[in-house]
Formats: structure tokens, sequence, C-alpha cells
């Protein structure tokens, strides 16, 4: 079930997937090297940056993933209020979306694995 969508700008070239009250902090991530950055309550996402134009991301809870896209990450995120917020540094974009558990599996796909303008995130409960 697709959860929500939203096409826009990242003016960092950086959107976070985490518990709204994630303190994990990313000392030592270079984005040079690494799309995807994983801490227990927070992936930081390497995306296209706003000056080469829009990214689309959309999230889908509890679906079979099937998509035409690269897998990017693949791993678990603990959501101590069963809710995950999608945000970018600036606050240009920020939704919260309410799970049903507290611990999800994460799938990240994208359309590249450098600067992808296109992802889809799907979450399920965790076994």
């Amino acid at each position: 079930m697709l959860l929500s969508s939203v096409e826009t700008s990242f003016p960092y070239g950086l959107m976070v997937v985490a518990a709204p009250e994630s303190t994990d902090p990313h000392d030592g991530w270079d984005a040079s090297t690494e799309t995807v950055h994983a801490r227990p309550d927070s992936l930081y996402v390497g995306v296209r940056q706003a000056a080469s134009g829009l990214v689309k991301v959309r999230c889908f809870v509890d679906e079979i993933q099937q998509s035409e896209l690269e897998l990017l990450f693949t791993g678990t995120l603990a959501l101590p209020s069963a809710r995950v917020r999608i945000y970018d540094p600036d606050e240009t974009i920020s939704m919260i979306v309410s799970v049903e558990g507290k611990s999800m599996a994460v799938a990240i796909y994208a359309d590249d694995d450098d600067e992808p303008s296109n992802l889809e995130i799907y979450l399920s409960a965790s076994k």
C-alpha cells in the first residue's frame, strides 16, 4: 500500500529516513563513497542535488517488493513511536507516516546508485 509520495528538490542532496525522535549520529559517513549510511534508527540517503533537478520518493508499507528499480539498501530500522519520518536537513520536505511496528524491515530501490532521482522505500514489520 502506498503511504506517501512526493516529488521535490533536496538542497543538499540528502534524504533522511528515521524515527522522528532519532538522535543517531552519522559521523564518519562519506557521501562520495557510500550512497546510504545506516544507523539503528535512521538512514542517510544521498540523492540528486536540487541544482540537478527534482527527486521522486514513494513510500510503501507491507507490500511485496516488485520494483523495476535497482536495490540500493536493505536493513532494519528501530521506530520507538511506530512512525517514520522522511525529510531533508532544511526540512524543505518533512513527511511523517505511521507504521504498525516498532521495528521495520526497510528496502530502498533507486534509479541510480550515485545520485538517484527516483526512489521507492518499502517498509514491512520485522519478523
